[in-house]
Formats: structure tokens, C-alpha cells, sequence
């Protein structure tokens, strides 16, 4: 589950990035910030991706979780079957 989580964490960021560069682009002449305030700025993005993903997010770790375990009981009755 952990993995499904992290795993739509990462979804969830990669969806969230385009909303910083937005706010970058309202900054004008002041878009040359220092690197630590675009390195907090990513920390900051991955800690909301991460809280929404744990919450239930977008619903893609449930679904990646019931597809797992689809696909192993289909597995075990295959291997339960060729005994």
C-alpha cells in the first residue's frame, strides 16, 4: 500500500509543478529567486503530494491496490489448478 501511495504521490507532484511555475511567472524580473527557494519550493510541493496521496488522493493507490491484488488471486488459482 505504502508503494501504491508513493507511487500517486509522485502522480500528484508532477500535477502540482505547472502551479508553481505559474506563481514563478506572476514573480517577473524577481524570477531569479536563489536556488533554496526553489529547492523549499519542491520540498513544499512533494509534502502536498504526499499528504494528499496518504488522505486518498486521487483514488489511484485504492485502484493499484485492488488491481495487485486481482491480478495475485488470479495467480494463486492459476498455480492452484496446475497442481
Amino acid at each position: 500500500m505504502d508503494a501504491a501511495q508513493q507511487f500517486e504521490g509522485m502522480l500528484l507532484q508532477e500535477m502540482l509543478k505547472p502551479m508553481r511555475s505559474s506563481e514563478d511567472s506572476w514573480l517577473g524580473e524577481e524570477k531569479d529567486l536563489d536556488a533554496a527557494a526553489g529547492t523549499l519550493s519542491s520540498f513544499g510541493t512533494e509534502a502536498v503530494a504526499t499528504a494528499i496521496a496518504k488522505r486518498g488522493g486521487l483514488g489511484i493507490a485504492r485502484k493499484v491496490m485492488q488491481q495487485v491484488g486481482i491480478e495475485a488471486l488470479q495467480h494463486s488459482q492459476k498455480s492452484t489448478s496446475q497442481h
